[in-house]
Order: structure tokens, then C-alpha cells, then sequence
């Protein structure tokens, strides 16, 4: 344990802590990895000025508003558009070519965050197919726990800084202008539903060509990582790809069950 994680470290009944924070928020936060819970609940221990976790949990009962603040610390919400652009490349490469027949394509951004997941998986499908996606019922499906970041991600709206990394020629396609504010076209945003839901309780059964679960797996305990493994397989039809993060590998039974599409860019496919 590092010393930074040394420093958030406090004294009180942990364990209590979070099944009131569960419960209170409907969030089962025993799936998390107990470090990534101690740094993430220690910042807003130490803004309160407070000195353990016992005194934390009487300040969220007597301060309900203060749920809202940890809620907006414990879910990780860093993303961009395109980001690790080799990724989305090999999307387009390895991946779109096997499903160019299919006319009825369904795919899901599990942990989208604000959207940018997304809208950008929605532009390379645009790219791809051209008008011929018209003719295509193509639906991406939206997901991350956190309401707020599900509303902002609604919107389609981003300041400058948020769409800085997008080619300029992308930017004026599928973005409109206003002012310092940048609005994804509707073109775009029809292919989207966005749905507040944890990837480890409701899911799909045999539902999805495509589905992306990046950097949600790396803050998973084991035991949780092999239900979500379990959970991201059921989803997928059989031949379905999975797009996991850089860092991430498929664990658990279900391993076995998918062939490796890109070694580097983590893609795989589902062959039973």
C-alpha cells in the first residue's frame, strides 16, 4: 500500500460504513476493490474535516445532501471522445466488416459515463456505413450507474475543451456550434438510448452484436468481476465481440467461451 493510500486510511467500523451507503443509495459498493473505496470515501472524509469513518457516517445522516458529493467521487466518470484511438480503429477494421450484413445491429456502451463513449461509437458507424445506415436499424444502448452523468450525456452537449481531440473534420460533421458549446447532431443522438442501470444486476440475454465495457472491470473485486463477465457474455449473441479496456482480460468460466479478435486492442468474440 502506497503512501498516499496509507493517508486515507482511518479508524471507525468500514464495513458499516458501506452497507448504509448501499443501502442508502442503492449501490452494492462490496463489489468494489476495498482500496479504490478508501481513497475515493477518504477525500471526502478529510473535506468534511473529519477524522473516521464513523464520524462520516453521522455526517450523512445528518447531511443527506452529502450522498450526491460522494456519489460524484466513488463513480469514475474520466472519459473522451475516441479515446485510445487504435482502439476504435480496430473497431472499425476487425469488427464492422464481419457485421456490414447484418440489418438489425444492436450494440452497448456499458459504463458510458457522459456520453462520450458512445456518440463516438455512433460517429465510426456513420463513417462506416454512410447513408446506407438509414436502411439499418441500429441501436446503441447506454449505460453507466450514476443518474447525473446519464442526464448530461442526454443533453449531447460539450464545452470546447471536452471535444478539443476530435478532427476537425469529425467536429463540423456531426457537431453543431453554439457559441463555446458543441451539440451532437441528431442524426446521432436518434441511435442512442441512455438508461440509468448497474452492469451487474439487470441484463440482457443474447441481445447484442457489440458490446464495450472499458475501464469498469480494473475497480471490481474478483468475486464481482467474474458476474460481470458472466453477465457481459449472456448479453452478446453468439458471434458478439467484447471491447475491454487496455488493462483489462476476461476472467472466470467464461473465458473459455471467446477467441481473442485483437490481442493488442483487447477485442474478443464469442464462439459459444
Amino acid at each position: 500500500m502506497g503512501k498516499a493510500e496509507r493517508a486515507l486510511e482511518f479508524p471507525g467500523d468500514f464495513n458499516r460504513l458501506l452497507r448504509e451507503i448501499s443501502e442508502k443509495m442503492g449501490i452494492d459498493l462490496m463489489k468494489y476493490r476495498d482500496s479504490y473505496l478508501k481513497r475515493r470515501i477518504g477525500v471526502r472524509i478529510k473535506a468534511n474535516q473529519l477524522g473516521s469513518y464513523d464520524e462520516y457516517l453521522e455526517f450523512l445522516r445528518q447531511n443527506p445532501q452529502e450522498y450526491a458529493k460522494l456519489l460524484d467521487r466513488l463513480t469514475v466518470n474520466v472519459s473522451e471522445f475516441f479515446r485510445n484511438p487504435s482502439t476504435y480503429e480496430a473497431f472499425r477494421k476487425k469488427v464492422l466488416p464481419e457485421l456490414k450484413d447484418k440489418h438489425d445491429l444492436r450494440i452497448w456502451s456499458a459504463g458510458c459515463a457522459a456520453g462520450e463513449e458512445p456518440y463516438s461509437i455512433a460517429i465510426v458507424l456513420s463513417e462506416f456505413f454512410g447513408e446506407e445506415l438509414e436502411r439499418r436499424f441500429v441501436r446503441i444502448y447506454a449505460t453507466d450507474i450514476d443518474e447525473a452523468c446519464i442526464k448530461k450525456a442526454m443533453t449531447g452537449e460539450y464545452d470546447k475543451k471536452r471535444v478539443e481531440n476530435i478532427e476537425t473534420k469529425i467536429l463540423e460533421k456531426y457537431f453543431d456550434r453554439m457559441g463555446d458549446v458543441y451539440r451532437i447532431k441528431p442524426a446521432i443522438k436518434r441511435m442512442i438510448v441512455f438508461e440509468r442501470r448497474d452492469i451487474l444486476k439487470k441484463k440482457w440475454t443474447n441481445f447484442f452484436d457489440v458490446v464495450f465495457c472499458r475501464n469498469v472491470a480494473i475497480y471490481l473485486s474478483k468475486e464481482h468481476l467474474d458476474v460481470l463477465y458472466r453477465n457481459l457474455y449472456e448479453s452478446l449473441r453468439v458471434g458478439g465481440f467484447l471491447v475491454t479496456g487496455k488493462v483489462e482480460s476476461i476472467t472466470g468460466e467464461v473465458r473459455g467461451y471467446f477467441e481473442i479478435v485483437d490481442n493488442r486492442e483487447h477485442i474478443y468474440r464469442k464462439v459459444k
